[in-house]
């Protein structure tokens, strides 16, 4: 005797969209890291802005990125400033990367090493 299959469950998205309408915190987070973690950012976001946003309006959208922890994007007409700390972030990322100094020798490398010379290794000399 056969067991009858199990009833299919809705797919992720229809469970998300119904946990932002429900403002369920906990299963919206739950479902909301699933995706992420099954389909990536990226098609969250797409979620967010094509489906979400156009079914529950973009409020609902960004209570869901609030729930999530992501950085909340700013309706195209009503552009906002950065929080502060976000902008200290971005403004680090922006800051061109400064070069490790080069040493005029490796003797000060080769300090580190006392044994190198006597296990016959060939350290690079300084140009």
């Amino acid at each position: 005797m056969s067991r009858p299959l199990p009833a299919p469950q809705p797919d992720l998205s229809s469970r998300l969209l119904a946990a932002v309408a429900e403002r369920d915190q906990s299963l919206a987070a739950r479902l909301g890291q699933q995706w992420v973690h099954r389909r990536g950012l990226d098609t969250l976001e797409r979620f967010l802005l094509t489906v979400l946003a156009p079914s529950q309006g973009l409020e609902a959208a960004q209570w869901l990125r609030a729930e999530l922890g992501l950085v909340a994007v700013a309706a195209p007409a009503a552009p906002t400033p950065a929080p502060p700390l976000l902008r200290a972030r971005l403004s680090n990322l922006d800051a061109p990367a400064t070069p490790a100094p080069v040493p005029a020798s490796l003797a000060a490398l080769r300090s580190w090493l006392p044994d190198a010379e006597d296990d016959g290794r060939d350290l690079p000399r300084a140009c």
